[in-house]
This record gives C-alpha cells, sequence and structure tokens, in this order.
C-alpha cells in the first residue's frame, strides 16, 4: 500500500485517493489493497476509513458484509470491525440508520441479527450495550414494555457484573435509568422486573 512504512500514512493515503483512485475512477484494486493492509493490521484506522470511502463512492457493498463475518470470526472484541459492520448493514447511508423514520429499535433486520448473535452465545460488550440501547429505545416506542424492560435490565445486569465489569457503575447507572423510564411511563411500580443487585 501507498506509504506502508512511512510515518504519515495518513497523508499518503489522502494522496492515493485524491490523486490514484478519485481521478482515475478506478476502485478495482482497492478493496484488496485495503484488505492486505487490515490482514497486517485489523484495527488500522486509516485503512478502514479509505474502504468505507470506497465502498461509498464505488457502491461496493455487495460482498462486504460476508468479508466483515469472516474478521470477527477471527477476533470478535474487533471494534474496528464491528463499527464497518454497522457501516456496511443498510444499503443507505448507515449513519442515518438511527434517524430512520421507525428508529433504531424498530428496524426489525437489525433487531433479528443482534438478537441471533446474543442467542448464539456471543456476549460482547458492544453488542450487550447495542442491545440494551435497542431494548432502551423500544420501551420509548411502545411495544411489549414488559418483556424489553425485562431484558433490558437482565442484560444490564450481565454487563456489570460478568461483561464489562470496569464500567460496572455505568451499566448500575443504565439500569436505574430504564427502571425509572419504565415506571414513569407506566406511571406505578413496574413489579416482578428483576432488578441488578448492586442498585
Amino acid at each position: 500500500m501507498c506509504g506502508q512504512n512511512t510515518g504519515a500514512p495518513y497523508t499518503a493515503m489522502q494522496h492515493h485517493r485524491g490523486v490514484i483512485v478519485n481521478w482515475l475512477q478506478e476502485p478495482s484494486q482497492e478493496l484488496q489493497v485495503t484488505r492486505m493492509s487490515l490482514n497486517q493490521d485489523a484495527k488500522n484506522y486509516h485503512a478502514w476509513q479509505h474502504r468505507q470511502w470506497v465502498l461509498r463512492k464505488f457502491n461496493l457493498f455487495d460482498n462486504e458484509l460476508a468479508y466483515v463475518d469472516t474478521l470477527l470470526e477471527e477476533d470478535i472484541r474487533n471494534n474496528s470491525a464491528w463499527n464497518h459492520r454497522y457501516f456496511c448493514s443498510t444499503p443507505v447511508s448507515p449513519r442515518l440508520l438511527i434517524h430512520h423514520e421507525k428508529g433504531l429499535s424498530r428496524n426489525e433486520r437489525v433487531i433479528e441479527f443482534c438478537e441471533e448473535l446474543y442467542t448464539s452465545g456471543i456476549r460482547s460488550p458492544y453488542l450487550l450495550g447495542f442491545l440494551v440501547d435497542i431494548y432502551g429505545s423500544m420501551e420509548k416506542g411502545g411495544g411489549d414494555k414488559p418483556h424489553t424492560f425485562q431484558k433490558a435490565l437482565e442484560i444490564c445486569d450481565a454487563l456489570a457484573k460478568e461483561h464489562d465489569t470496569i464500567r460496572r457503575e455505568y451499566w448500575n447507572f443504565i439500569a436505574c435509568n430504564i427502571a425509572q423510564q419504565m415506571n414513569t411511563s407506566n406511571g406505578e411500580e413496574f413489579l416482578g422486573a428483576s432488578r441488578p443487585s448492586e442498585l
């Protein structure tokens, strides 16, 4: 890759992008170039940034989720790959997904994928936190409130006690907020919810 052994990969990548790719309008080798770079360092920010630019500019999303799945199988904790998966998860601009008219919590494709990961035993703090966000926003939009309330509290408890203990206080705080939102929206105490023990 252009600039691999120099101290300024960002500058080299910008030059490569501006002069070679953009000017020639020829992206055929770019995904392979970034793949080679990511094979050396799967968390290379500049390689991910360039890859996303190429995908968006030339609409090359077709096999990208399969590629990201391969990286996640190698390292389930690769946050860069998770972020890229989110980037590729919809044909429209991924950054607009959260502003979708139905909202993130009602995007069935996203919910189904995340719940499949959870059911298969994956307990990445990123996945669990995302599920808490989904279930928390479901609370605001209706749906099966007691069920989603219960799931959000259970996941917060698991994060605080086992999967993200360094941020235990944060997850306890989020659980308290979810419980308060539920109590406020119902106008009464929700009975039967298992609240995290260290609130």
